[in-house]
Order: C-alpha cells, then sequence, then structure tokens
C-alpha cells in the first residue's frame, strides 16, 4: 500500500483516520455575505475526538474528494487552530496568537484584541537584547522635533507652527518604519510580524512656563496599521517558505491526500517545519488559494509627547 512513513507512522495517502470526523455541515455553515461561522464548542470537541491537530487533519482534510469537500475541511481545520494552536505553541508564541487568528476568520477584531497590541507595543521587551520600540521610537522623534526647531528657529521664543512640528514627526515616524524599528515583544512580534504603516494623525501644540522652563509641549497620535494574513516575506528560511509553497501547489493540483498527510507528519514531528510553521503554512496555503482571508485591516492610534526648551536669547 502507498503511503508516506512520518511521526503517524505510515499513513496511505488512500486511507485516513475517521476518529477525528464529523458531518462538515455540522460544525461550519455558511453564514450571509459568504462568510463562514462556527460554534468554536462543536470545533473544540471534535478536536478533542481527533486527539491531535495532526489527527483532525486526516481525519478532515483527508477524507475531501473535490474542491468543495477540501474547502469546508480547510475551514474547520482553520477555526480548530484557535484552540487548537496551544498543541503546537512555541516558547515566544503568546495567547494573542489566538486572538489574531479568531479575529481573522470572523473579519473583524474587537477593542480587547486591540488594546492588547496597542499595551504590547508601548511597554519594553524585557528581553535585554530585544527592541525598546516605542520608547526609542519617542526618543527618535522627539530629537528629530528639537534639532528641527533649533535650526530652523534659532532665537524663536514662542511655540512653531502645529503643521510644521507635524510635518516633521511625521517624516520621521515613517523612517523609523521603514527602518524595521517598530517591532512588538519578541513573544508577539512573531504573531505580527511588524507594521505596514506608521503616520500622525494628530499634532497639537502649546507653550509652557515655569520650573525655569521655557518652551513648547507637543502631544502627537500616532497610527500604526497592517494587515494580518499569512503573505509575510519568508524567502530568508528556505524550508519554511518552500513547505508552504509545496502545500499551495498540492491545493492547486487537487491533490488533497498528499497535502493531509504532509501538514499533518509536520504538525506531529517539527520535520521539516515547527509544528506553528506547520499551520502558519497550511493558513498561507489556504489564504492563496482564496479559501481564506484575504487578510484584516487593524490600526492603533499611540500618543507620543515631549517638551522642547526655547534657547536663551
Amino acid at each position: 500500500m502507498r503511503g508516506n512513513r512520518g511521526p503517524l507512522g505510515i499513513v496511505p495517502e488512500s486511507r485516513f483516520t475517521q476518529s477525528g470526523a464529523l458531518p462538515l455541515n455540522q460544525i461550519a455553515l455558511p453564514g450571509p455575505a459568504g462568510l463562514w461561522e462556527v460554534d468554536l464548542e462543536q470545533v473544540k470537541a471534535v478536536l478533542a475526538r481527533a486527539g491531535t491537530l495532526a489527527e483532525l487533519v486526516l481525519a478532515q482534510i483527508g477524507n475531501a474528494r473535490s474542491r468543495s469537500e477540501f474547502e469546508q475541511a480547510a475551514r474547520i481545520v482553520a477555526w480548530a487552530g484557535v484552540p487548537g494552536i496551544a498543541l503546537c505553541r512555541e516558547k515566544f508564541q503568546s495567547d494573542l496568537a489566538d486572538d489574531m487568528l479568531l479575529a481573522y476568520l470572523r473579519g473583524s477584531i474587537d477593542r480587547k484584541t486591540l488594546d492588547r497590541i496597542r499595551k504590547d507595543l508601548q511597554e519594553k521587551d524585557q528581553n535585554p537584547e530585544g527592541n525598546e520600540t516605542w520608547p526609542t521610537a519617542t526618543a527618535l522623534v522627539h530629537d528629530a522635533i528639537r534639532e528641527w526647531f533649533r535650526s530652523t528657529y534659532p532665537k524663536r521664543q514662542s511655540a512653531p507652527p502645529r503643521g510644521e512640528v507635524w510635518q516633521v514627526a511625521d517624516e520621521k515616524i515613517r523612517e523609523i518604519l521603514k527602518a524595521g524599528l517598530l517591532e512588538w515583544r519578541e513573544k508577539n512580534n512573531v504573531v505580527i510580524g511588524g507594521a505596514r504603516g506608521a503616520s500622525v494623525v494628530d499634532c497639537q501644540v502649546r507653550e509652557v512656563a515655569g520650573g525655569g522652563l521655557r518652551g513648547f509641549a507637543y502631544h502627537l497620535e500616532v497610527r500604526i496599521t497592517d494587515i494580518y494574513d499569512f503573505q509575510n516575506d519568508r524567502s530568508d528560511d528556505p524550508a519554511y517558505d518552500g513547505f508552504r509553497r509545496d502545500l499551495l501547489a498540492l491545493v492547486q493540483a487537487g491533490d488533497y491526500g498528499t497535502f493531509a498527510v504532509r501538514l499533518a507528519n509536520a504538525l506531529a514531528s517539527g520535520d521539516p517545519v515547527s509544528p506553528t510553521q506547520a499551520f502558519a503554512s497550511f493558513m498561507f496555503a489556504i489564504e492563496s488559494a482564496g479559501i481564506v482571508g484575504p487578510g484584516l485591516d487593524w490600526g492603533v492610534d499611540l500618543p507620543m509627547e515631549g517638551t522642547v526648551s526655547y534657547e536663551n536669547p
């Protein structure tokens, strides 16, 4: 009998275990406008019956005999990733992985998750070698505003035009983004993968005086935006990039049996990619094939503020 030898033993390409299978229409139903709604408790139940995410892949995707059946099975496995991702979470993963995947599949992100993203970006990384991120970005913007003001208005004893401060800050925050300095703490940066947009959306400037200080204070609102999807550039990791593109090619070829075997074996063994990378590769494949996605837009506003003193006249 033909089959692939892996951590699950000999897995035939033509016969798959039914241990985790439930009728597809009992788990996922098409909702309005083509969206897919699921009962997460049912998904948890079917995952519990399967035992592992790898076994669920074999039970659901392994039995798909048509494109429509594969799409339904793939959506079930994707939803099972919300409670099931813990089975393959690595040391730097966090609960944010579950929250972002859930938001992606639902097509909307709640305020609680956005608040977590905002807080995480603002907090200093506890890893001594990690980026300080927001404190560093705030300092870089402050230095840019101070140097611009003192070179442009060396003798000025009043606040500069608000629009000019806004422009200087906006140019600097975009430069910081381009340099790759806007990152989350390491455990969550692997989830979010960095930001794609950063701009100043509001700027307020006021005079300040007292305690021997004369100058101006500024308050900025900086908007960080991104699209949560599975299309990040992974060319720096040939094994990972090759694995996910192989999965996509199997979807396109309609070879769902081989797809299930290779994905399940990687989920169970961590070979040739880690379990977390295997699940992300699965999501890349079905997103690229148009089964889920195309992505979730999100954005958060974060404050930046500082004070620039006037030079002595």
